[in-house]
């Protein structure tokens, strides 16, 4: 059920005005005491879901890009001052996937799944026993608008069904997850064999109508976007296809490959490219840039053929990004790699094309040649590269603790917003750092275009684990979140309801003018 709390109190430097309110004092520190302000796969390893990494992509800051990105062109957007925070439902898993985009007048439009019961304006709805999908749309007040609760076509069937990742085309929803068993989207029973890990892509109209949607099998969608009418999908296959009429058959390597689709407006595969060996190989991040560009990213293993003249090799895991034109040849593929484990989460496109990447790595990472050195666990990378594949900058995140990145996102200045879950503490710079409670904490941290820290924000967690899943920015700056939580969770609004299990939340920050960065 949707149930929402509001206080126009709350926003970004409430913790500093009132260090007592919802605990979040002891997350916004510095060494001058001050609040730091300024102006998009998905969690790491030890999900509870597999391959729960989605990487809250975005697109760039003219709203044509995917999930995590600004929408539309900002016409009607009405601008207010309030920051509200609500309880959605019950969902899947911890750290289950979501994906969020705001459209042109503020609308909020959320992706995620469900379980149990989910009242909406619509009426009442049970989820099957592993799970359904959810897409809702609420106005900026958080107010919902519409929800399409979407399950198994046969009520027997219990398989999961979850989206990942969410994009806008114009002001069309397209939407990518998981889905075992058949499922009617609208246009008539998908044609799913029942298998484990098959795969959607969907497209709605504005109020939610089916316009189109594809169903694979063996084909899980990770993170989607789109731009100019096309739509990229980036996800993980375990078996040959046929995208579509006129594609060729993706060959299959072994284990898990990863895979790349592209669409026209009205769901036609244009092209499809798969890249994997006997090893592991997943997509978990896509974007599309100003020329149709494609570029996608996530984890492999082994060794992996990107083009006849770009082979790359994984010591462990390692993180990769590769650019394809728009017809589909590769432009360039580089490997984020070290000596441990390293998974990129995120990608996002800037308005200069500009690529920024986020993931997560073990011991050190070397991007483009600039080698970064983990604190101890898991630390978070966050880097910027050139259209070309060039590094402009990198930084790195952490402490001996673990910190994972779920989601990018990017404003209409190209700072870059970065969300995700942590313990210990995060320090952005010298002087700021964020402190989280004895369990996962949810965390958003903000960088400017040249990779300096802009602002923070955290909710110590004490009692269970929770985290931002997803990011957004709307034309007026502010940021909408959504993640998970189990237990207390009070974003200063009050207490939302903590259900039963794990609970999916979505909120809205006020962002606050003008910087009081040191």
């Amino acid at each position: 059920m949707f149930m929402r709390q509001h206080r126009p109190s709350f926003s970004w430097i409430a913790a500093v005005a009132a260090l007592s309110t919802a605990g979040l004092g002891a997350c916004v520190l510095s060494t001058e005491g001050r609040f730091m302000e300024g102006n998009a796969g998905a969690g790491g390893p030890g999900m509870e879901e597999e391959l729960a990494g989605t990487g809250g992509h975005a697109g760039s800051g003219d709203g044509t890009g995917g999930q995590g990105g600004s929408g539309g062109n900002g016409a009607g957007a009405t601008c207010n001052e309030l920051g509200w925070s609500q309880r959605v439902a019950r969902t899947r898993a911890a750290r289950q996937p979501a994906g969020l985009v705001t459209d042109a007048a503020g609308n909020i439009i959320l992706a995620s799944a469900f379980r149990g019961t989910l009242t909406t304006p619509e009426g009442s709805f049970e989820a099957g026993a592993e799970g359904d999908v959810l897409i809702a749309k609420f106005d900026t007040e958080g107010a919902p608008l519409w929800a399409k609760p979407l399950g198994a076509a046969n009520p027997s069937d219990n398989g999961r069904e979850a989206a990942h990742s969410i994009a806008l085309d114009g002001e069309d929803i397209v939407v990518t997850g998981l889905a075992d068993v058949n499922i009617d989207f609208g246009g008539g029973t998908s044609v799913l064999d029942g298998g484990r890990d098959n795969g959607f892509v969907l497209k709605l109209n504005a109020a939610g109508e089916h316009l189109w949607s594809k169903g694979y099998n063996d084909v899980t969608g990770r993170a989607i976007a789109a731009r100019g009418g096309a739509v990229a999908m980036a996800g993980v296959m375990k078996a040959a296809f046929t995208p579509g009429d006129g594609v060729s058959t993706l060959p299959f390597g072994g284990g898990e490959d990863a895979v790349v689709l592209l669409f026209d407006s009205v769901g036609q595969a244009r092209w499809g490219r798969s890249f994997g060996d006997s090893s592991n190989q997943r997509g978990f991040a896509v974007a599309i840039d100003s020329t149709g560009a494609v570029i996608a990213g996530g984890e492999m293993q082994g060794t992996t053929a990107f083009s006849q003249d770009t082979t790359l090799s994984a010591i462990n895991r390692a993180g990769f990004l590769v650019k394809l034109t728009s017809t589909g040849e590769t432009a360039w593929a580089e490997l984020h790699d070290g000596p441990n484990d390293q998974g990129l989460r995120a990608v996002a496109v800037d308005r200069n094309d500009d690529i920024i990447v986020a993931g997560e790595f073990r011991d050190s990472v070397d991007i483009d040649g600039m080698r970064l050195q983990a604190s101890g666990g898991w630390d978070i990378y966050l880097a910027k590269l050139s259209s070309g594949g060039e590094l402009l900058w990198a930084k790195r995140l952490g402490e001996s603790n673990d910190q994972y990145v779920h989601a990018v996102a990017l404003d209409e200045m190209g700072n870059i917003y970065l969300s995700g879950r942590f313990r210990g503490q995060l320090t952005l710079n010298d002087t700021f750092t964020l402190n989280a409670g004895s369990r996962d904490s949810p965390f958003v941290a903000v960088f400017g275009a040249n990779g300096e820290a802009l602002r923070g924000w955290c909710h110590p967690s004490n009692d269970r684990d929770q985290a931002v899943t997803a990011i957004a920015v709307d034309r007026c700056d502010k940021v909408v979140i959504a993640g998970t939580f189990d237990g207390h969770l009070d974003l200063g609004q009050g207490a939302l309801p903590e259900g039963t299990g794990d609970e999916l939340f979505l909120a809205k920050l006020r962002s606050i003018e003008p910087s009081l960065s040191p």
